[in-house]
């Protein structure tokens, strides 16, 4: 699962001048250096994991290597092998940087300042040390070391979409050696087609690889299992994969012009000739990432990237725009190739595919055959199984490569690919077939001596062949085994372990002979009992004798088993009881139990035979006005349903109370019924006997009362709160109770529907509702997803659909203000991040709730729209009309976009209406003894608060003391509120404020004319 690690390298124990390898394996100088370099290694990495978000996941995973760096180099051998293989890395890395320098000058010289730089490349990506002697040895021979020059100016890439979050990853990814998520999934696969494989075979790749994850507790398996979940977001769509090779491609780019800018950092110069060589760069690491790049373009980001480092460039005189393109994409790979070419060279697939079904030459990027318009969707899909099942065939797997290619096959049948792959299948199977059959036969009996002993041939044969999971269950059950035996006595072994010893590996030398001389015990007796409503069997039995002994159980029709190959085996445990599943009806079982020890097997005990006559399930009822609805599941054929219908208590047999005729398929329909009379009914299954007769199940029972439907609930409004919950508010129908459900997903109900509360439930998740009232209350969302509410009205377990709406609590907008201007309205806002629309919805008599609601206005607004005035412009308004105003953020595009929680305004023109206030007193000898607070309000009032001070009237919300709250009012009208006297002092100033300042734009609020804002005056 990781690449080869370097112990020399991790440890910063390389030096080109002392190897440590020493004069014995224990050598005294070399584990002075090496204790010392794993304690100051693990010092840094364990700080680093902590206190280093970007090198967190690199140094987690240099500890868990940590612990294996001693056996890596605790001999001569081992430690002369990882210096050289250092050594080898080092000079490879330095080479590639001087490379990169003398490319700025042709190959001609290299300056003093690019051996510096080369220098602290090395120390950066390798955190080794070298001298500029070492750097001018491995300079290749011709290469003069000069002083610097000077140069000009330019402009830069722009960071693409997303480019932090992928970003974040790549410390991770870099980590265990892959330089992305392609290489992540397609590396050991042999992938080589990157561009034509579809989004949704790597996302299917991605959860195989999570799945394959080892169960341990390791740094690198938990990073991997982000990265995978990281994969499945990004390949999640090919809009969502292209999001990700924006971002490859720009860091492509960068990586490109970062390179050219290091190269001219000290010469200060860039010729015409080496610009040449970087443009052709950049183009063919944008084509590989699918973004068209053209030269000129290439030498703009140049001539940027030259300019931001002050590197002197003149870039040559740009080409017109109808220029023939010397270059083609490969559609397989991205590589950009020379146009002409018949195979590209690097993925060697083919520029031009013969369509399947007229036989035309097509190129291979064609989406339509250019003849007959056959789709070419599949080619790209059809390629990448090929793909994987030459990886396949290259580990000798080649039951899942045949699979694979009858995949491929079906997409795309005369794929050339296809043909190649199957002759190497052939090949293969021909060479290495029986033995990787017979290696996987041994590991299925548990033969794990002999299924080492045939890996190791195969590999002999084929190097290429690995298979860590097999090499791991091998040696575990052999070790396993080893050990529990070096603890027995070799004359008498304790019999458990020996069997545990027999379970770990089956073929362990000296097992069978020591367990000879035990031979096990048969149970005494065997039990079934038959379960009719789940339809299946339970089989008990007595434990045996035998200690540490597992149980055979085996099944027959119709006679009894003779020994335990004589019928179905349904399971070894070491249990007393089983579940069967999945029987026939009517049909005679017999089962017997087989005590085993290791390889011994005691003789069979039998059950008595049972019959299952089984009854039909998942029974649900609705009743309606008039009549009674049944549905179930089942019954099992070749049989028939009879149903018995009684008013008084359910038919124990078939012939009592009245028979219902009109019984179809899966139910019936009774009708002509009375509303309000409780009807019981029987559900009998009738088999047919093999000597002819009639036989009955026991019978499914249950009962309906009709009655007319109840009222639909066809208003609902969630209103999402400060704290993140919402308020919700509904109409309460009169018959039925209210209940209200939730569904991450848009769910196909139409309101009006009909149907069981059980069935509903299969479909949509009850919501958690903390009831206020009659017709209020509260809930909570378990996230900011986009959920879809539904409202039901329940009576007698049967709901009827009402309305349903759209709701979340991610508020991605919010209304600051509603402003006339002239005779239009601006609804004023700031714009969404990561939102292309807005939609505005309104009403005149409450708030919509949802964007798309019935009886509402609306208007879908762009940024473009937005940016003319920074608000949204209404026009057409009434005057003296109260407007109710919802803005939703539109949240992604396309089918799958959805709408954001709504934020509230409200307005008027002049105000919709008019409201006063007064505070009475009664007060005896100068003390307030009683108050109230008396409003009218020609319209509905919103919620408000009443503050007192001394000497002066409150001006602001924020001045005074809160004496009073008062709840909203739902319509106009006279109301009165005692208050708190004991609070009160004669002389005090009072004012009413509204909650929402926006209330003030409807309603003029006013003291009551003829009254004083001082208690008691």
């Amino acid at each position: 699962m990781q690449n080869e690690t370097n112990y020399y390298l991790l440890l910063g124990l390389f030096d080109f001048t002392n190897d440590l390898v020493g004069s014995s394996d224990d050598d005294p100088a070399f584990e002075a250096a090496f204790n010392a370099a794993k304690t100051q290694k693990e010092r840094q990495w364990s700080s680093d994991k902590v206190k280093n978000s970007a090198k967190a996941s690199r140094a987690g995973h240099s500890l868990d290597l940590l612990p294996k760096a001693k056996e890596h180099l605790d001999t001569m051998e081992k430690r002369k092998i990882q210096w050289e293989d250092a050594k080898n890395q080092v000079e490879k890395k330095i080479r590639q940087q001087i490379n990169v320098f003398a490319l700025a000058h042709s190959g001609a010289y290299l300056l003093q300042g690019e051996v510096d730089l080369v220098i602290k490349k090395v120390q950066k990506d390798l955190d080794l040390t070298i001298d500029q002697a070492t750097v001018q040895r491995l300079a290749p021979s011709g290469i003069e070391i000069k002083q610097g020059e000077q140069a000009p100016a330019g402009k830069d890439l722009s960071r693409p979409k997303g480019y932090t979050t992928f970003h974040n990853t790549q410390s991770t990814l870099a980590a265990y050696g892959y330089s992305d998520f392609y290489d992540l999934l397609g590396k050991d696969r042999g992938v080589t087609k990157i561009r034509s494989t579809p989004a949704g075979q790597w996302a299917k790749w991605a959860q195989e690889d999570k799945q394959a994850l080892p169960n341990k507790a390791t740094t690198e398996v938990a990073d991997r299992r982000k990265l995978y979940g990281e994969c499945a977001r990004i390949f999640a769509s090919e809009d969502k994969r292209s999001e990700y090779d924006n971002y490859m491609s720009y860091c492509s780019l960068d990586e490109v012009l970062t390179e050219m800018a290091e190269g001219c950092s000290v010469s200060k110069h860039l010729d015409a000739s080496t610009a040449e060589s970087y443009a052709n760069r950049l183009v063919a690491s944008a084509a590989k990432h699918g973004i068209p790049l053209d030269e000129n373009e290439a030498m703009d980001y140049i001539l940027g990237r030259c300019v931001k480092h002050g590197i002197a460039f003149a870039p040559p005189e740009k080409e017109g725009a109808d220029t023939p393109a010397k270059k083609e994409v490969c559609f397989w790979c991205g590589t950009l190739i020379d146009q002409g070419l018949a195979v590209c060279p690097s993925c060697g697939g083919k520029t031009h595919i013969d369509c399947p079904k007229c036989g035309t030459s097509n190129p291979a990027s064609a989406k339509f055959c250019t003849k007959c318009s056959m789709d070419f969707g599949d080619l790209g899909r059809a390629s990448s199984l090929c793909d994987e099942a030459a990886s396949a065939i290259n580990h000798l797997n080649f039951d899942q490569a045949q699979q694979l290619l009858a995949d491929a096959e079906q997409l795309w049948k005369n794929l050339p690919d296809i043909a190649k792959c199957k002759a190497r299948l052939e090949q293969g199977m021909k060479q290495f077939g029986s033995q990787v059959q017979s290696l996987q036969e041994a590991i299925n009996a548990n033969h794990l001596v002999e299924a080492k002993k045939l890996y190791q041939d195969i590999q002999k044969r084929a190097p290429q062949f690995d298979r860590q999971d097999l090499v791991e269950r091998i040696g575990t059950g052999i070790s396993t085994a080893q050990s529990i035996m070096d603890g027995e006595d070799p004359k008498h072994p304790d019999t458990q372990a020996v069997v545990r010893a027999y379970e770990a590996c089956a073929d362990y030398p000296g097992l069978a002979v020591a367990l000879a001389s035990t031979p096990p015990q048969a149970v005494e007796k065997v039990s079934v009992r038959v379960q009719q409503n789940s339809q299946c069997n339970v089989i008990t039995w007595s434990p045996s004798k035998t200690k540490q002994a597992s149980y055979l159980l085996v099944r027959k029709e119709w006679s009894r088993p003779l020994d335990v190959e004589d019928g179905e085996t349904l399971v070894r445990t070491a249990g007393t009881s089983y579940t069967d599943h999945g029987l026939k009806a009517n049909t005679d079982y017999c089962y017997a139990v087989a005590t085993v020890l290791g390889p011994l097997t005691s003789d069979l005990t039998c059950s008595q035979p049972v019959r299952n006559l089984f009854d039909v399930h998942a029974v649900e009822v609705s009743a309606s006005e008039g009549s009674i609805q049944i549905r179930w599941a089942g019954p099992p054929k070749p049989s028939e349903v009879e149903v018995w219908r009684d008013e008084h208590s359910a038919p124990d047999k078939p012939g009592k109370g009245k028979r219902v005729t009109n019984v179809a398929e899966g139910g019936l329909l009774d009708q002509g019924l009375s509303n309000g009379v409780t009807y019981y009914y029987t559900i009998f299954v009738k088999y047919r006997a093999k000597d002819g007769g009639t036989a009955y199940s026991s019978g499914q029972t249950c009962s309906g009362v009709p009655s007319a439907p109840p009222d639909p609930i066809d208003f609902m409004l969630p209103q999402l709160k400060e704290d993140g919950s919402f308020d919700l508010e509904w109409d309460n129908p009169d018959k039925g109770e209210a209940r209200f459900y939730y569904s991450p997903e848009k769910v196909e109900l139409t309101a009006g529907d009909i149907m069981p509360v059980s069935e509903l439930e299969t479909k949509v998740l009850p919501l958690s509702l903390t009831v206020k009232s009659a017709d209020k209350g509260t809930f909570t969302l378990p996230d900011d997803q986009v959920y879809q509410l539904i409202a039901a009205t329940v009576r007698n377990d049967t709901a009827l659909v009402g309305c349903s709406t759209m709701v979340t609590s991610k508020q991605a907008v919010s209304i600051t203000k509603v402003v006339a201007s002239g005779a239009n309205v601006d609804i004023i806002f700031e714009w969404p991040e990561d939102s292309e629309n807005v939609l505005i919805v309104w009403r005149t008599d409450r708030f919509a709730s949802a964007a798309g609601e019935s009886g509402a206005a609306s208007k879908l607004v762009n940024r473009k729209t937005y940016d003319l005035h920074k608000a949204i412009e209404l026009e057409g308004l009434e005057l003296g009309v109260t407007y109710y105003f919802s803005l939703f953020a539109q949240l992604g595009t396309g089918d799958s976009a959805s709408y954001s929680a709504p934020s509230f305004k409200t307005f008027s023109f002049g105000g919709g209406g008019k409201a006063h206030y007064q505070v009475e007193a009664k007060s005896f000898f100068g003390k307030v003894k009683s108050a109230r607070l008396v409003l009218s309000s020609e319209v509905a009032l919103p919620a408000c608060t009443l503050r007192v001070q001394k000497e002066s009237i409150p001006v602001f919300t924020g001045q005074g003391i809160e004496l009073f709250h008062v709840p909203a009012q739902a319509e106009a009208g006279n109301w009165t509120f005692d208050l708190p006297a004991q609070l009160l002092n004669k002389g005090l100033y009072y004012k009413l404020f509204f909650d929402d300042p926006s209330a003030y734009d409807r309603i003029d609020l006013q003291l009551t004319p003829g009254t004083h804002p001082q208690i008691g005056k």
